[in-house]
């Protein structure tokens, strides 16, 4: 099989420009995905380099179910350094977890604070959502005159706190208390309206007069000091603030090298030959994964750009080799140091 991949000159530099152009592909699959992406799907992600902060965001959600504990997590750090994708990871493993207690006692909800116009809008959206999602009942979005920010503060922690009489199993039996995740990023657009967001996250935290909310809310965002500008401000009032570190050298690297290697064993039968996976795991040369990195560094360890970069050099090599009218040597069909500065000049 191997002999009649490469045997014609024409059906390899076809098979080679299609082996480039996946990894292409690879790097379109956003390192830090975005908040709407559906948690749990097939095209998720792994996430590099960040395990440690993976951990304590699972034992930050794990120990509120556990315990039925309310609790709020605030994530910080520069853009493109993992937040978001890598709480994205953490529940999606959560919500495969074969532990029924993890995996099916709990709701998620998740929101981008840069979508609503207000904290109200925000809190009317949330309180139809988690009845609806909760109690099973269909209705109706409150208006804004209808409510003060008080007044829906208090509605959502009764919601959030009645939940566990309503909850009933898939045979009609009453269900354990079901946890509660919302999930805000870019909560700093909150920030105009602090009073009203006070108001909603302490009413969630500390519950309505009869019952715990069981719920933990998760804030992301780039700014490190937002906790301390405003002594009672909603995040001021987090159990735990995690930062997410710019990407050293040293790990952007790792992770457009781990990004390559890891797609190896998903290549189709018909790139798996030595000579074809030989080309693949040296298709980018290391003076350019040290160029990319050490650029990308200096930006604050913007993953996303590097990301950029070797999608751009990639895309470069794919279609210098679809064009060239004799196949090039396999040691020249590279990414390498003198063709990222040729793009980049």
């Amino acid at each position: 099989m191997e002999k009649s991949v490469v045997s014609d000159a024409l059906d390899k530099q076809k098979v080679v420009v299609e082996m480039i152009r996946l990894l292409v592909d690879e790097f379109n699959c956003n390192h830090q995905a975005d908040i709407s992406q559906e948690v749990g799907s097939s095209a998720q992600q792994t996430i590099f380099s960040r395990e440690g902060e993976q951990r304590q965001i699972s034992q930050f959600l794990v120990d509120n179910m556990n315990s039925r504990r309310s609790g709020l997590m605030y994530l910080c750090g520069h853009p493109g350094t993992g937040k978001t994708s890598s709480l994205n990871l953490v529940l999606s493993k959560i919500r495969k977890n074969n532990n029924s207690l993890l995996s099916n006692n709990h709701q998620l909800y998740m929101y981008n604070a840069m979508t609503y116009s207000d904290v109200k809008s925000f809190a009317l959206t949330l309180h139809q959502d988690l009845t609806q999602g909760l109690t099973g009942q269909e209705v109706k979005k409150l208006g804004r005159s209808q409510v003060d920010d008080e007044d829906i503060s208090q509605l959502i922690a009764k919601t959030l706190a009645k939940s566990s009489n309503s909850q009933r199993d898939e045979f009609g039996n009453r269900s354990k208390d079901v946890h509660k995740i919302i999930v805000i990023d870019e909560v700093d657009q909150f920030v105009s309206n602090e009073k009203a967001f006070t108001l909603l996250v302490k009413a969630i935290l500390r519950g309505s007069k009869s019952a715990n909310t069981n719920t933990s809310i998760v804030g992301i965002a780039n700014s490190v000091d937002l906790p301390f500008k405003k002594k009672h401000s909603a995040i001021a009032m987090r159990d735990c603030q995690l930062l997410f570190t710019p990407y050293s050298i040293d790990q952007l690297t790792d992770i457009l090298e781990q990004k390559i290697n890891s797609k190896v064993p998903q290549l189709p039968m018909k790139m798996k030959t030595k000579q074809i996976i030989s080309m693949f795991v040296n298709l980018v040369d290391d003076r350019a994964f040290e160029f990319i990195a050490k650029k990308v560094a200096k930006l604050n360890g913007d993953i996303r750009v590097a990301f950029d970069m070797m999608k751009a050099a990639l895309s470069t090599l794919a279609d210098s080799v679809s064009t060239a009218k004799i196949m090039p040597p396999d040691n020249e069909i590279r990414v390498t140091y003198q063709l990222l500065l040729k793009i980049y000049e």
